[in-house]
């Protein structure tokens, strides 16, 4: 797991209260400080899964995104909802 992937699944767990997360790097559970990652989020209430899959390939990806439960969050359809505001007003 690297640096930026840590920052932001912290940032999805104490900011927006995101409960299931599934953590995937190239090493998984394996790799440097996932245990340590896996224990703070735990701290703030999540349920931490980590994988290995490289995400460069399409067929790993597949097979990961398969082997979710249908129930899994990530599996069923949502629409985000996005808001957008400018500061900026023509002449």
């Amino acid at each position: 797991m690297g640096a930026l992937g840590g920052l932001f699944a912290r940032h999805l767990a104490a900011e927006h209260g995101v409960r299931n997360l599934l953590l995937v790097s190239r090493r998984g559970g394996a790799a440097e400080g996932v245990a340590e990652l896996e224990s703070e989020l735990g701290a703030l209430g999540a349920s931490v899964r980590a994988v290995a899959c490289d995400i460069a390939d399409r067929t790993a990806v597949a097979d990961l995104l398969a082997s979710l439960p249908a129930e899994a969050p990530s599996r069923r359809s949502c629409t985000p909802r996005v808001s957008w505001t400018t500061a900026w007003s023509p002449p």
